[in-house]
């Protein structure tokens, strides 16, 4: 993976993919079109590649961690005082949302380690990708 020509390639796809969702899923009314519909298509296509080829995606560690700065920016800024006002009318849905959390994250733990076999005291790695 080396070869700066698949790098390039991988990028553009990623990117590509990306806004396809994301004008896809503006255009039939998704909430959050751009960041739900790029999220889709781009995790199919990363899943398709690594079924097909065996290989992973190129996605450089720098530029992830750039980029969910800036999402959680974009998530930041639609906090405004009028919807922090809201908050003593949502205090039922506040607590009921973090009961859900708590019990939704056991859930995954539950079915995942099951699933995977693994415990805290040890935990296997993942197997790897193989083309099909």
């Amino acid at each position: 993976m080396n070869d700066v020509k698949t790098k390039s390639l991988h990028l553009a796809l990623i990117f590509g993919s990306g806004l396809v969702g994301a004008f896809s899923a503006r255009a039939i009314g998704v909430p959050l079109p751009f960041l739900l519909g790029s999220l889709l298509v781009t995790a199919v296509l990363a899943m398709t590649l690594a079924a097909k080829t065996g290989e992973r995606l190129f996605y450089p560690k720098l530029l992830r961690e750039t980029l969910v700065g800036v999402i959680g920016t974009m998530i930041d800024t639609t906090f405004t005082p009028a919807v922090l006002a809201m908050a003593p009318t949502l205090v039922i849905t506040l607590c009921a949302m973090m009961v859900f959390v708590v019990l939704a994250q056991g859930a995954n733990y539950t079915i995942f380690t099951a699933i995977s076999g693994a415990t805290i005291a040890r935990q296997r790695p993942l197997p790897q990708c193989r083309a099909v």
